[in-house]
């Protein structure tokens, strides 16, 4: 499968001083199993047309701007990006992603049937 085919979703984690709504002991395991959860359901079901990575912000920073722009305004992690655009801030809501999924597969058919006509 071509790499741009792929779907890049990431779900930044972390503390975020500048938030009140942080409570990092609490927050980190709560994160990630809410990543872990995410991650076999979108296995299962879109398997290897999404890459899914969960970036420990404490540990590797932020390398996302807008990211970085959302932490500076003092918004909660976690952070759920779905190709370099953060779409859910202040949890992993898998419905969401599906939804996202769901119409991108349907505005890739739809430009497939587009093409063959």
């Amino acid at each position: 499968m071509k790499n741009k085919d792929c779907v890049l979703i990431e779900v930044y984690g972390g503390t975020n001083p500048n938030s009140e709504l942080d409570q990092s002991g609490k927050q980190a395991a709560w994160e990630i199993a809410s990543y872990e959860d995410l991650v076999k359901e979108l296995k299962k079901s879109f398997g290897n047309s999404v890459a899914i990575r969960y970036i420990d912000t404490d540990v590797k920073g932020i390398q996302n701007d807008k990211c970085r722009q959302l932490v500076e305004a003092g918004k909660p992690f976690p952070f759920t990006v779905i190709n370099g655009e953060p779409c859910i801030v202040g949890g992993i809501n898998s419905k969401l992603v599906r939804r996202f999924l769901d119409e991108r597969a349907f505005q890739m058919l739809e430009k497939l049937n587009a093409q063959n006509k």
